[in-house]
């Protein structure tokens, strides 16, 4: 299963404790990534607003719903296994994207190396 960046799925939860819980991710990497196709850099969606996340509503989705207004937390990136993917929502609108992967950027920037 091929995935392009953008994509939002279901997949299992490696931030919970329960092997089967699951949640809604949006894929970050292209097709650059080594093992893409097998595995997905994502950043985690919730429904629970915070300062920090970028919110998205089904009118920033095409091609499929989510059932409450989220929030994409871009400092919630993990790899998931394509096998642990157990539903494709939808396609996020692009500039939505940018604007994740712009505040992830931003989180993760280099620092000045510390002198002594």
């Amino acid at each position: 299963m091929a995935l392009i960046q953008g994509q939002l799925v279901v997949a299992l939860d490696p931030f919970k404790d329960a092997e089967s819980a699951s949640r809604p991710f949006l894929i970050l990497n292209t097709s650059k990534h080594p093992y893409s196709g097998n595995q997905y850099l994502a950043t985690a969606i919730s429904t629970q607003p915070r300062e920090e996340a970028v919110q998205i509503t089904n009118d920033d989705i095409e091609h499929g719903t989510l059932d409450k207004t989220s929030y994409v937390n871009p400092w919630a990136v993990t790899t998931i296994e394509a096998k642990d993917i157990g539903q494709q929502i939808g396609v996020l609108d692009h500039d939505v994207v940018a604007t994740v992967l712009s505040e992830l950027s931003s989180m993760i920037e280099l620092q000045q190396p510390l002198t002594h």
